[in-house]
């Protein structure tokens, strides 16, 4: 554990981190754990990193730590990861929110991770984020001249 602890290159960061959290699962330093994952979550800002760092927390710091990763969520950082986290921890309308305010960072994301999000606000039923995201996928594949997904932007067309 001592070379765990010492400081490594930032790009080894979060692989130092993964390691630490399986040493202090095996010891039982809850305290240290605690932390570890904190910094998981923080570096990460997935769904997933926020509920291994639950499973750390009692009862009553638990609440306290899903309002504050709602707040985080809302405040920046990647869109796609944040509107997820938010859908996850139950926020549709915040989520909807999210992507109604920050629309314009919607065509810097990756086309696949857009349209997941986009099913998932539709099967929501919250169908203005949904629409935002169509809308963005349509408007990527007809600036690129993708002609090879004209079929897919035609029936994004119908879903607006």
């Amino acid at each position: 554990m001592r070379y765990l602890n010492q400081a490594w290159e930032d790009r080894f960061e979060h692989d130092r981190l993964e390691l630490l959290d399986k040493g202090c699962l095996k010891t039982g330093d809850r305290k240290q754990l605690n932390e570890i994952r904190f910094r998981l979550f923080q570096s990460e800002q997935s769904y997933t990193s926020f509920t291994r760092y639950l499973e750390v927390l009692d009862e009553d710091e638990k609440e306290k730590a899903c309002g504050s990763a709602i707040k985080q969520s809302e405040q920046g950082g990647n869109i796609v990861l944040s509107a997820d986290q938010l859908f996850n921890l139950g926020q549709m309308e915040r989520a909807q929110a999210l992507i109604l305010a920050r629309h314009q960072d919607l065509a810097e994301c990756f086309y696949d991770s857009l349209l997941r999000l986009a099913k998932i606000f539709e099967k929501a039923d919250c169908k203005l984020a949904a629409t935002v995201c169509y809308r963005t996928l349509l408007l990527e594949i007809l600036a690129e001249a993708r002609s090879k997904a004209y079929g897919h932007g035609a029936q994004y067309y119908k879903k607006l």
